[in-house]
């Protein structure tokens, strides 16, 4: 998968940003991905990815699905191996960040394993030569940079306990591109807010990853350090016209190391003092307290200002920088949360009407306080298979992350049957359709989630079957024989597999050569998949195989007698014993009676398996050694009325001279 050279991207960003701001750090674009594997995967599968001039790249996988067994690596551009996964998986998945302009997929199947494989939907790429310690323009310092590291403020108790609750925040959004912004915990339970102009899906809630105390080690001077990292998230609710996002944490608790801010609801007054702690540029955490413009703390300038909308923000000077979207502004009294900080400024001159803005608390809260409240829960269907012919049946499960146990649920199928109360139920729709899923849970709580997101399609499609056909039924050892695998019906892509009936490995060819190496007769099966996960099978071949030091008896002519019906043959080497096949299937009885001639009998049963006009392949088998005739193509005609008043007789109608064999059927 090739993308564009990044000079023409850069024209392209470049457009778009003299018509809209981006006060965030933006390191790079988040553009669709059309990656996809075969479904399903038979043999280990690679794909390179290369954004030419790129300096790192990371994959969206929007589906991916692996057995026990099976295996994902992902390699940079070096050959290095960055990231594996093993299986059993299935699901949606950020992989991680490779260096460099390329980045390689593998998916290795198992023993006995074809994985549905993998379906990307968003490439994220970095802007060449992008380093953590670029920072954008200063347009939103006011007067003379008044902020201070963190580290500066730590004997303020108060402050510096504030400031743990604040992380860096590096995304990769598909509405946003990627790149840096500050957010914050805002509940006891791990809810995390920043801005919609960060974080507006649930792709690129998934990607963030939170850098906790990135701060420098001494007040005005490095070294810089981290003390942990999150990685991921849940989108919760977000909203552009109030510019927030708010995330779920589930797979960390830093509110248990850091603590949490606690929202304000209520409107601040013009001239209260405020403080926003931050990261500027994508910089360690630094303090705005002070404000030149101020004269002192920091305090609000104007409040019910225009925002993204009429009368939602409050504005300050109080120093920031691109990279402090999605800080809190907290009220100098208290250190509650006042405002959520989203605006810098259109020029480097702060004025009464030009100031650095952040939405109210007062509108957001009402959107958010019900989440606060109680642990984040959700839970995620799942289901296979998604698609195949009517009748389909599909095994459904649900997980459930946060609330509280025992939970209860509730399965609507979509096709007006009863629901379900299992956590993981099996359905079988009967009529072809398209089905929209829905499956509600509610803990102990009372709390309910909801997910709709599954599709399952029944077609109408024919049943899938298998056809295998050979060149050859019989033959001298060593036998080399050609096989045909024929499927149809069902879901393409189909997958084959051989049983050639001597103890052999399997073929996953369609068309395989096998070569017997030991006389004998041996039962021959295909088995076919379909992409819907369905098999069918074929058995009715038969192969045998005689030692070429006896000599195979020899059919040289074969005669129809009628009343009753029945077969004659002469040759040599017939023996006791022998049986008469056609089409490869025994007659209903073999009469032996000398070396040169066997009857095959039993009248109408023996009628049916030659129908008059049909060409048949008849063979003799020596049951004793195995020894098979070549086969003797014959056509059954009509027998002419006897004139009147001639008797009946047994009559025997000779049969043209030993030719070709017809072809086995």
């Amino acid at each position: 998968m090739r993308f564009a050279p990044f000079t023409a991207i850069l024209a392209a960003v470049a457009l778009a940003s003299a018509v809209y701001a981006a006060p965030d750090v933006k390191t790079g674009e988040v553009v669709p991905s059309k990656l996809e594997s075969p479904h399903p995967i038979t043999s280990p599968w690679l794909y390179d990815v290369n954004v030419a001039e790129a300096s790192s790249l990371r994959l969206h996988l929007a589906d991916l699905r692996l057995n026990r067994g099976d295996q994902l690596v992902l390699s940079d551009g070096l050959g290095k191996e960055v990231y594996s996964l093993a299986g059993p998986y299935a699901g949606a998945l950020w992989l991680p960040q490779t260096s460099g302009e390329w980045c390689r997929v593998e998916i290795w199947p198992g023993k006995d394993s074809a994985p549905w494989g993998l379906q990307a939907d968003w490439l994220s790429y970095g802007y060449p030569a992008y380093g953590a310690a670029q920072a954008p323009a200063p347009e939103s310092i006011c007067g003379v940079d008044d902020s201070k590291d963190a580290v500066c403020y730590q004997s303020d108790a108060a402050k510096w306990t504030a400031g743990k609750a604040v992380a860096r925040v590096y995304f990769s959004d598909p509405v946003n591109g990627s790149g840096y912004c500050t957010g914050f915990i805002l509940s006891p339970y791990g809810y995390f807010i920043t801005n919609n102009h960060c974080i507006a899906t649930e792709t690129g809630a998934q990607s963030v990853r939170l850098d906790w105390e990135y701060q420098n080690q001494s007040c005005g001077a490095g070294p810089a350090s981290t003390d942990s990292t999150t990685y991921g998230a849940h989108l919760v609710a977000t909203d552009f016209t109030l510019d927030y996002a708010l995330l779920a944490i589930t797979s960390d608790t830093p509110q248990a190391r850091y603590g949490y801010l606690t929202p304000n609801p209520v409107l601040p007054s013009v001239g209260d003092t405020i403080w926003i702690p931050g990261h500027p540029g994508a910089q360690p955490k630094r303090f705005s307290v002070y404000s030149d413009m101020d004269n002192g703390d920091a305090k609000v300038q104007a409040v019910n200002i225009l925002g993204n909308a009429a009368g939602t923000d409050i504005g300050y000077y109080a120093d920031t920088q691109g990279g402090s979207s999605g800080s809190p502004v907290l009220l100098g009294t208290d250190n509650s949360v006042v405002a959520l900080h989203h605006f810098g400024l259109a020029g480097s001159t702060c004025t009464p009407t030009d100031m650095n803005q952040g939405v109210e608390m007062a509108k957001i809260y009402p959107q958010i306080s019900a989440y606060l409240s109680h642990p984040y829960f959700s839970v995620a269907a799942t289901a296979a298979p998604m698609t195949g012919p009517a009748p389909l049946t599909v095994s459904f499960s649900a997980a459930v992350t946060g609330g509280t146990s025992p939970f209860t649920y509730t399965w609507d199928f979509g096709d007006g049957s009863a629901a379900s109360a299992s956590q993981a139920p099996q359905h079988t729709y009967t009529t072809a359709g398209t089905y929209a899923v829905k499956v509600t849970v509610q803990d102990s709580a009372s709390v309910t989630a909801t997910d709709s997101h599954l599709s399952i399609t029944a077609t109408s499609a024919a049943a899938l079957t298998a056809t295998a056909s050979s060149n050859t039924a019989s033959g001298i050892v060593p036998l080399a024989v050609q096989f045909t695998g024929t499927a149809s019906g069902g879901v393409a892509p189909y997958t084959y597999s051989w049983n050639f009936g001597d103890g052999s490995a399997l073929s996953a060819a369609q068309n395989p050569s096998h070569t017997y190496s030991a006389a004998g007769t041996y039962g021959v099966t295909l088995t076919v998949h379909d992409g819907a996960g369905h098999s069918a099978s074929d058995s009715h071949l038969s192969i045998t195989a005689s030692n070429p030091t006896v000599p195979p008896p020899v059919i040289t002519a074969v005669k129809k007698a009628i009343n009753p019906f029945r077969l004659i043959l002469t040759g040599t080497n017939f023996h006791a014993n022998c049986t008469v096949k056609i089409d490869g299937a025994a007659v209903p009885l073999t009469t032996f009676k000398t070396a040169a001639k066997v009857v095959a009998k039993k009248g109408a049963d023996l009628k049916a398996m030659v129908p008059t006009g049909h060409a048949v392949s008849i063979t003799v088998t020596n049951n004793d050694d195995g020894g098979v005739s070549a086969p003797f193509g014959f056509t059954r005609t009509t027998v002419p009325a006897l004139p009147a008043g001639e008797p009946a007789l047994d009559p025997v109608e000779p049969q043209a001279k030993a030719g070709p064999a017809a072809p086995l059927l």
